[in-house]
C-alpha cells in the first residue's frame, strides 16, 4: 500500500518513520522543507504539496496543527481533493467531528471516496508507536487500513460511523485535560504547606488520585514550563475544541471550561 503522510510536526514526524521503517512506500509533505529532508534520509519520498502526496498515495494521512489547517491541506488550493483519485484519506489531527463529516461528504460527492477520523491519544508513545488511536468512519475500510494503523498505535478502537472517533477523542482530552490540571493545583495546594512534591506524587499513585498524569508528572511539567515546544498551546487547543463540540452537543462540562479559563 502507497502511503501518503501530511505534517511532520511533533506528533506526525514520529509518526510517519514509524510508517517507513514498517517497510510501507510513503510519500511525505511539510511546509518545512527540512522536516521532509529529515524523512527522505529514512526512505520516504519527499513531495512538494498536500495534492502530489494525494495523487500517488492509496492511503493520505493529515496530522496538522487544527480544524482551519486540515481544511486548508484538504480542501484547499494544492490540497488533498485536488489530487487524489483512489484509496481512502485518514484524518488524524484532533479536530471537532463536524469539520470531519463535512470533509468525509465532500470526498464521497467529488471523488466518490471514503474518510476515515483517526485521532490519537498518547503524545510520549508517539516515537515507539504506543498510541491509542480512535477511528470513526466505514469499518471495512478501517480495515483495509489497520496494517497502517498498527504501525502507529498498540491499541486501536474502532468508534463508529463518520466523526466518531474525533468525538471520542475530544471525551478523552476532557478527561487528561481535567485530570493534570487538577494535579497541578493538588501539588500546588501541598506545596503551599510545606509537603514534598515528589512525597505527594507518591502517595497519589499508590491512592485513588492515581492518573496517567500522576505516573508522567515530569512530560506534565516540561509541557507545562514549554520545555517541550509548542505541547501547552495544543494542550488548549484541545481544550477549545472539548468546550465548543460540548456546547454543540448542548452538554455541559462546567469543569474543563474551568480550566479553559484558567488558561491566563
Amino acid at each position: 500500500m502507497r502511503v501518503g503522510f501530511i505534517g511532520l510536526g511533533y506528533m506526525g514526524k514520529p509518526m510517519a518513520e514509524n510508517i517507513v521503517r514498517a517497510g510501507f512506500d510513503v510519500t511525505v509533505y511539510d511546509i518545512r522543507t527540512e522536516a521532509v529532508k529529515g524523512l527522505e534520509r529514512l526512505g520516504a519520498t519527499g513531495a512538494g504539496s498536500a495534492k502530489e502526496v494525494a495523487a500517488s498515495s492509496q492511503c493520505v494521512i493529515t496530522m496538522v496543527l487544527n480544524d482551519a489547517q486540515t481544511e486548508e491541506v484538504v480542501l484547499g488550493r494544492e490540497g488533498v481533493l485536488e489530487g487524489i483519485t483512489e484509496g481512502v484519506l485518514i484524518i488524524m489531527s484532533t479536530v471537532n467531528p463536524s469539520l470531519v463529516r463535512r470533509i468525509s461528504e465532500t470526498l464521497m460527492r467529488d471523488k466518490g471516496l471514503p474518510v476515515l477520523d483517526a485521532p490519537v491519544s498518547g503524545v510520549t508513545g508517539a516515537a515507539g508507536g504506543t498510541m491509542c488511536i480512535m477511528v470513526g468512519g466505514p469499518e471495512d475500510v478501517f480495515e483495509t487500513v489497520r496494517p497502517v494503523l498498527k504501525t502507529m498505535g498498540r491499541s486501536i478502537f474502532y468508534c463508529g460511523a463518520s466523526g466518531a472517533g474525533a468525538i471520542a477523542k475530544l471525551t478523552n482530552a476532557l478527561v487528561w485535560e481535567v485530570s493534570w490540571n487538577a494535579v497541578a493545583q493538588a501539588l500546588n495546594l501541598g506545596a503551599k504547606e510545606g509537603l514534598d512534591k515528589d512525597l505527594l506524587l507518591q502517595i497519589y499513585s499508590q491512592g485513588t488520585a492515581e492518573c496517567w498524569a500522576t505516573r508522567n508528572w515530569d512530560w506534565v511539567e516540561e509541557m507545562r514550563t514549554n520545555t517541550i515546544p509548542g505541547a501547552l498551546d495544543l494542550e488548549y487547543k484541545d481544550m477549545g475544541l472539548v468546550v465548543d463540540f460540548a456546547r454543540e452537543a448542548g452538554v455541559p462540562v462546567p469543569l474543563i471550561e474551568l480550566c479553559y479559563k484558567g488558561r491566563t
